[in-house]
């Protein structure tokens, strides 16, 4: 009966004595009428492992989508990192010219951007694999 219930009330009326009341829920009777029970909670039953099926679905897209998220505001600070160090590259090599030292020479290279962004495109390949897995499941 659990199943049928729409909920269940303890109403105490000052007397010390508990009252129950069972009310059910009003759009379901014509079926739980015409069809046997067991019947219809099998069916709600089937119903919730669909729902459940479906969350799953949506939950795996959500957390690709985020990761995905993730990796491309990381590749986005990581080339902002990389411009930053060429164009302070092309300022020193200006100075340096202009002051005759070469000692004040820069690198280019920025090897933490560049780890920085093969994280990035490893997290992108992981967040869209996990919502195409969905897929070949």
């Amino acid at each position: 009966m659990e199943d049928i219930l729409d909920d269940i009330d303890n109403l105490d009326i000052g007397l010390g004595t508990n009252f129950v009341f069972y009310q059910l829920d009003w759009d379901n009777i014509y079926s739980l009428y015409r069809g046997p029970l067991w019947l219809e909670v099998e069916k709600q039953r089937e119903m919730e492992d669909f729902a459940d099926e479906y969350e799953s679905i949506a939950n795996r897209i959500t957390i690709g989508v985020t990761i995905t998220t993730v990796a491309t505001i990381l590749a986005a600070a990581m080339g902002s990192r990389m411009a930053e160090k060429k164009s302070d590259h092309h300022f020193s090599v200006m100075l340096a010219d202009m002051k005759e030292d070469s000692s004040l020479l820069e690198g280019e290279f920025d090897i933490l951007a560049f780890l920085g962004l093969i994280l990035a495109f490893i997290l992108s390949l992981f967040g869209l694999a996990l919502p195409l897995s969905i897929l070949l499941s």
